[in-house]
């Protein structure tokens, strides 16, 4: 089991330890890792996600451990993406599991698994405090602001042990004694046991209808509880915790020292309250409890999702056969082909074919057919032609149902044909205007070599700041609209019905390049879409896409858009293709985790250019041109100012420079970035260009201005100019300080 999450935080490394000592004691081993990638060379039989920042970016059965409250993942696109790529979700919350629910019904897929479980505690015998009594808190980074004059009120007044990570507040390092504690699983709950009461009144995670971790760390640990009263709370533990109901911090503290004065007086009492409190606990949230579930949706998951074969023999025979059309010629490693051919392998799939189709001789190639007996390869050469040619030529040998292509640097995951049939079957007569014949997965961008110049290019105030080899490419429902603009495109993640080849389809476009993408577009214009909801698809690169750097991509696309220019598409799904609506405006009720991005907003480019709303076209390309925003004051910090440009060729280039003005004058240029087409991270359909640039402390708010510039014969499209500021103390990915003139 890979337990996964890029946020290093006290109290998920103190999870992680926790859930790793459970699966121990069943038999299983439990790894944490920060990045998917790392996970590959593992090779678990199942990954937990800790938190919705990572999306299924592995082969591997994927779980997300769902903490935090709807209403704090629901106003993030990208986070609600991230949650319909698992394989399963993970909760022990209700209104979570609802909504998770109703998430896949809208957006049809096929099957989300819910299992009751969460990183919790593990179960520990009833043993309570026999020394004197007194309050301890284990905090963390993440402590709401309000928490610290309660406590420094109360540290006035009683003996109050305080734990929690290095300059996490400044009352901790005046009263804490002694070393950090250590993430064993242990230590936490020691601290507790030994003072007897324990201090959860609430952090950003202690909302919803789920206890907290702290909360649940005190009861475990045989301690009495003191939180504050919610509804949720009162329902599961009733009188066996105190409460405390609000107020100014004085009158809080108040609260909790009748509290404590309470227990010192009522030790019976209080050792009852707190035994019926442990066992709500261990019947209830404890890990050994929750753990079961989580196994038994395991095991659903790897049949439901297509890892493994059906049990029942009778069905297998009723799949659908298949046949994948590979081309290769040794340009690329053997082992590439070889890890291509052992994922089709991998499917365990009754009566799966190969198609090769050879543009070179290759002397290799009757060692490889002899490797893959099951697969039942015929091989096919076309040499000297487009890159067009082979695949119109395989078409004709089709002779399975269904059909797809795969390139022999990519490989699929091992449940890919099984979910593509499921959600051909499962999307026919469930609100279609016809049968699907072609249904689509999601795809991984798999780097093989080194991870892309820039991270993830996440546009909202969660992203953190990362470089992965593995992100995610293509989550979306299917949009004709879209796809007939060239706005959407289809990796080869598809499997299409053999019926759809006619002697139009057969008809050789002869493209060097986009011909995969002639492909998909030609196939989608005869039959309606199915998606399959799952990321099943490794779309590898080395170093840059074949494509992008090929001379022949402009006159390709010219005549591919010729050929496509009167087509048109099944209208079904004509909507925007949101996952849901993100409801109604509300102040935010904190991160999600530690992040220290945000975003501060759009910015408008002054421009004599042509203008669209809020985007500015500049497409008058005959000399260079530069445009600029109006001055903006910046308070010290670190910012990233990123443009997102369309219809930028891989020849030309455009400068991204940050500029102090001075009030006086013209003031100084601090930060430039200049990019091609090849230097800028996709975003969505757009490319995105970034600068990164610190407002030292010293130096007060500073006018600033942002300016963009394009070299000659350049046209682009800038959809967005957007700021994003970042905590001072945070020195990750500076390129430049801004000191004015």
């Amino acid at each position: 089991m890979a337990l996964l999450s890029p946020v290093g935080s006290a109290p998920i490394r103190e999870s992680m330890v926790r859930v790793a000592l459970v699966a121990r004691r069943l038999g299983i081993e439990a790894r944490a890792f920060a990045k998917s990638e790392e996970v590959i060379e593992f090779g678990p039989d199942c990954v937990l996600a800790w938190s919705c920042q990572d999306g299924k970016l592995t082969p591997f059965a994927t779980y997300g451990l769902l903490t935090p409250p709807v209403a704090r993942i629901l106003h993030t696109p990208r986070l609600v993406t991230n949650v319909l790529t698992y394989d399963a979700c993970l909760t022990v919350s209700k209104e979570v599991g609802r909504w998770v629910t109703d998430l896949a019904y809208g957006a049809r897929k096929f099957s989300c698994p819910i299992a009751r479980f969460a990183a919790t505690v593990q179960a520990t015998a009833f043993a309570p405090a026999s020394g004197s009594i007194h309050l301890a808190h284990v905090g963390t980074n993440s402590d709401p602001a309000w928490l610290v004059p309660i406590l420094d009120e109360l540290v006035r007044h009683e003996r109050v042990e305080l734990h929690g990570p290095v300059g996490a507040w400044e009352l901790l390092a005046r009263v804490a004694d002694g070393p950090p504690l250590p993430f064993d699983g242990e230590s936490v709950l020691r601290v507790y046991r030994e003072a007897g009461v324990g201090l959860a009144l609430g952090g950003p995670g202690d909302q919803g209808d789920a206890p907290s971790t702290r909360l649940l760390e005190i009861v475990a640990a045989s301690a009495v509880a003191i939180t504050l009263r919610r509804p949720a709370i009162e329902r599961l533990f009733g009188e066996t915790v105190l409460y405390v109901d609000g107020g100014t911090p004085e009158e809080i503290a108040s609260q909790i020292r009748e509290h404590l004065q309470w227990i010192r007086t009522h030790r019976d009492g209080a050792r009852e309250r707190a035994a019926a409190a442990h066992r709500i606990f261990l019947d209830q949230y404890a890990l050994d409890r929750l753990f079961p579930d989580l196994l038994a949706m395991h095991d659903r998951v790897l049949v439901e999702k297509g890892y493994r074969p059906d049990p029942d023999p009778a069905r297998e025979q009723t799949l659908p056969s298949a046949t994948y059309i590979v081309r290769t010629g040794g340009g690329r490693p053997l082992a590439l082909l070889r890890r291509a051919l052992d994922s089709l392998v991998a499917q365990n799939y009754p009566r799966l074919r190969a198609i090769l189709v050879l543009f070179r001789e290759l002397p290799e190639m009757d060692e490889i057919v002899a490797a893959y007996p099951s697969l039942h390869i015929k091989v096919l050469r076309e040499f000297g032609v487009p890159r067009s040619r082979p695949i119109a030529v395989a078409m004709r040998h089709v002779e399975t149902d269904f059909f797809g292509l795969l390139d022999d640097d990519d490989f699929l995951s091992p449940n890919h044909v099984r979910m593509l049939v499921k959600a051909l079957d499962h999307g026919t007569g469930a609100n279609w205007r016809g049968r699907a014949g072609m249904a689509y997965s999601g795809s991984v961008e798999v780097w093989e070599t080194e991870p892309p110049l820039s991270g993830f290019g996440a546009d909202d105030e969660h992203a953190l700041p990362r470089r992965e080899r593995r992100r995610l490419e293509h989550y979306r429902l299917y949009s004709p609209a879209e796809m007939s603009q060239h706005r959407w495109f289809l990796i080869n993640s598809w499997l299409a019905h053999r019926s759809l080849i006619d002697d139009e389809l057969l008809d050789d476009p002869r493209l060097d390049t986009g011909e995969d993408l002639y492909l998909a577009l030609q196939l989608a214009q005869r039959t309606f879409l199915a998606f399959s909801g799952e990321v099943t698809m490794n779309h590898c690169y080395q170093r840059m896409s074949a494509t992008l750097v090929s001379q022949r991509w402009d006159a390709d696309a010219l005549r591919s858009g010729a050929r496509h220019w009167t087509r048109l598409f099944p209208t079904e799904q004509l909507h925007d293709a949101e996952w849901q609506p993100r409801g109604p405006d509300r102040p935010h009720a904190g991160p999600i985790e530690d992040e220290s991005a945000n975003l501060i907003g759009r910015l408008a480019l002054d421009t004599p250019g042509s203008r669209c709303g809020s985007v500015v076209m500049l497409n008058d390309d005959r000399e260079p041109l530069g445009v600029s925003t109006a001055p903006l004051e910046l308070e010290p910090a670190f910012y990233t100012i990123s443009a997102d440009v369309d219809g930028l060729s891989v020849s030309h280039r455009i400068g991204l420079a940050v500029r102090a003005v001075e009030r006086d004058g013209p003031g100084c240029t601090v930060s430039i970035g200049e990019f091609a087409a090849p230097d800028l991270d996709r975003i969505g359909d757009s490319r995105r260009a970034s600068v990164r640039f610190r407002v030292p402390a010293a130096t007060g708010p500073v006018p600033v201005q942002f300016c963009l510039t394009r070299s000659p014969g350049a046209s682009l499209t800038v959809q967005r100019l957007v700021l994003r500021k970042h905590a001072l103390q945070s020195s990750r990915h500076v390129s430049a300080a801004l000191v004015p003139a």
